[in-house]
């Protein structure tokens, strides 16, 4: 958890907005692959009661997923701050969002313990996406 923490880049430049467009594409591409291609899988290892609809939703779930990673991977190399804002801001409500959704499923019960780790996943992006926002990248190149 360290680790990715000070790969955001605590000094808060554009490198790590840079860093985090990358994280975010990378990781969202990767999701939306494994979503695509195994949906099936998928549902079953964090859904102990996973079906056919819980397949399709997560097909579903790839085409908004790639979206992001689409998106974060072409404005990656932007020098406008106020993309760099808005990106982050869309960054930090769909970490908080993410990470609340997979808080509450997780220990609701209705994730099997695989839940934690997106809620892991989306916090260390809520952490990355709020220290770029706080930087408001002041050192575009």
């Amino acid at each position: 958890m360290l680790a990715l923490i000070t790969y955001v880049d605590l000094i808060g430049d554009f490198a790590a907005y840079r860093k985090m467009c990358m994280f975010a594409a990378v990781l969202s591409a990767i999701y939306a692959l494994i979503y695509t291609l195994a949906p099936s899988l998928t549902a079953s290892l964090y859904l102990p009661n996973a079906n056919a609809a819980t397949t399709v939703t997560g097909r579903y779930i790839a085409v908004a997923i790639s979206f992001t990673a689409i998106v974060c991977w072409l404005l990656k190399d932007s020098v406008d701050q106020q993309v760099h804002r808005a990106i982050a801001l869309a960054g930090i409500a769909s970490a908080a969002l993410g990470t609340i959704t997979s808080l509450l499923y997780t220990m609701d019960g209705q994730m099997t313990v695989l839940g934690w780790g997106p809620v892991v996943i989306y916090l260390l992006a809520l952490i990355g996406w709020l220290l770029v926002f706080r930087s408001n990248a002041q050192s575009v190149p």
